[in-house]
C-alpha cells in the first residue's frame, strides 16, 4: 500500500514524507496521509517514424544496413595564425655616394659598387679611366683597384696583377696604410687614396 499527501490548495499528490507541496510549496504538515488510489500503469506512447528525428528514423528503417560503419567526418585544419615578429624593425638606409676627387685637377668621379679604377687604355677595362695626361698615371694599372660597398661601408681592394699575368702590383694606399695585392681597406670621408703616383681625395656623401 502506498500513501500520499494531497495538497489542500492545488490537489497535487505528494509523497507521504513530503512537508511541502511539490507544485505550490503549500505546507503539508497538518495533512494526514491517505492511501494512493490504484491506477493502471500508463501505456507507453508509440512514436511514429514521421515524428522521429531523421537519425532515429533512419536507424528504425528496415532499408538501413544493420552493420554499416559510422561515417566519420574529419574536421578541417584550422586556418594558420599569422604571427608577426615583435620589436624587430628593419630599416633600409640609402647607400652613401662615393666620390673621388683628383688632387691635381679637382676633377671628380662618382664611383658605383663593384667599379674598377685604372689607367686610360684602349681596352676600356676599367669603369673609371684616369687620363694619361695626369702626372704619375703611367704607373697606374689598367685594372688597379676595385671599390665595393659592404657591411655599411665603402672599401677598396688592390687588384692582384698576377691575375692578368703581371709580374708585380703597384701600390694602393689609404692614407698611410698600404693594401697588399688582393687585400681590402675601409674608406672614410676625407681619406687620401693614392694609386701609385696619383692621389685622390675620398668624399662619402
Amino acid at each position: 500500500m502506498r500513501y500520499i499527501k494531497i495538497c489542500p490548495k492545488c490537489g497535487h499528490e505528494n509523497p507521504e514524507e513530503a512537508d511541502l507541496c511539490e507544485v505550490d510549496a503549500e505546507f503539508l504538515g497538518a495533512v494526514p496521509p491517505t492511501s494512493a488510489p490504484d491506477r493502471p500503469p500508463p501505456e507507453p506512447e508509440a512514436e511514429s517514424a514521421a515524428a522521429a528525428p531523421p537519425s532515429v528514423a533512419a536507424e528504425a528503417s528496415p532499408s538501413a544496413p544493420v552493420d554499416a560503419p559510422p561515417v566519420v567526418v574529419a574536421a578541417s585544419d584550422p586556418a594558420p595564425q599569422l604571427s608577426s615578429a615583435s620589436g624587430v624593425t628593419t630599416r633600409f638606409e640609402p647607400r652613401p655616394d662615393l666620390i673621388l676627387e683628383l688632387l691635381e685637377s679637382g676633377e671628380r668621379y662618382t664611383v658605383r659598387d663593384g667599379w674598377i679604377v685604372g689607367q686610360e687604355h684602349d681596352s676600356r677595362a676599367a669603369h673609371i679611366r684616369l687620363p694619361l695626361s695626369l702626372p704619375g698615371v703611367k704607373h697606374v694599372h689598367r685594372n688597379h683597384c676595385r671599390f665595393v660597398y659592404e657591411a655599411d661601408q665603402w672599401r677598396v681592394t688592390a687588384i692582384d696583377q698576377a691575375l692578368f699575368g703581371g709580374a708585380f702590383t703597384n701600390p694602393t694606399f689609404v692614407n698611410n696604410d698600404k693594401a697588399a695585392p688582393g687585400a681590402t681597406l675601409p674608406l672614410s670621408n676625407g681619406d687620401k687614396l693614392t694609386l701609385s703616383g696619383v692621389t685622390l681625395h675620398v668624399r662619402i656623401l
